[in-house]
């Protein structure tokens, strides 16, 4: 294992790996995290399943999910696939809790760990990761957002709305109005 590399063990099911090299840390909301952790979850009587999560744009998301049979091992079934998903943010959630640090900032600028193993301190990371994860308030729609979700919207013609809301991690209802400000807007044509 690399230096400053930390590893769980999930209870004999797998493990998250990440770095922990302090000029690699991110702030996410109130604690520093890893900008990836790798999970893997051993296959058995189950497909095994490997995850990489990451932080982009200030919040916390799964960036790949990959779903495989293992030797000797049954078929994936889509109940497989759908336990997984419902599990997901949780997942994300918990596995930067497990990663995040503590820190202080000095009026300097510095910024001194805090080496907290509880579950306390656990409870509150996860705490600050659905704050995060829940995006960094109402978005503007100004210019620039109603060109990225026209943009979007173009680029995906077989399920356009579906790919915005995907995109900015939204409701449909929210992609949909996405999309009317952006035809207000007069960046997206008006529907034919």
């Amino acid at each position: 294992m690399a230096p400053f590399t930390k590893r769980v063990e999930l209870h004999g099911i797998g493990w998250a790996e990440a770095s922990l090299l302090p000029s690699q840390l991110v702030e996410l909301g109130d604690r520093l995290v890893p900008p990836r952790i790798d999970v893997h979850f051993h296959g058995a009587d189950w497909p095994e399943v490997d995850m990489v999560l990451e932080v982009v744009d200030g919040l916390p998301q799964c960036r790949e999910f990959r779903v495989r049979s293992v030797e000797g091992g049954r078929e994936i079934r889509p109940l497989d696939l759908k336990a997984a998903t419902a599990q997901l943010n949780e997942w994300v959630e918990q596995f930067f809790a497990k990663f995040a640090l503590a820190y202080e900032r000095a009026d300097d600028g510095s910024m001194t760990m805090l080496l907290q193993d509880s579950p306390e301190s656990h409870s509150a990371g996860v705490k600050a990761f659905q704050k995060a994860s829940k995006g960094k308030g109402a978005r503007t729609l100004n210019g620039d957002f109603l060109l990225r979700v026209a943009k979007i919207y173009t680029d995906n013609p077989s399920r356009p709305t579906r790919a915005v809301r995907d995109a900015f991690g939204v409701s449909d209802s929210m992609a949909n109005k996405y999309v009317r400000k952006a035809r207000e807007a007069g960046v997206l044509a008006p529907r034919g």
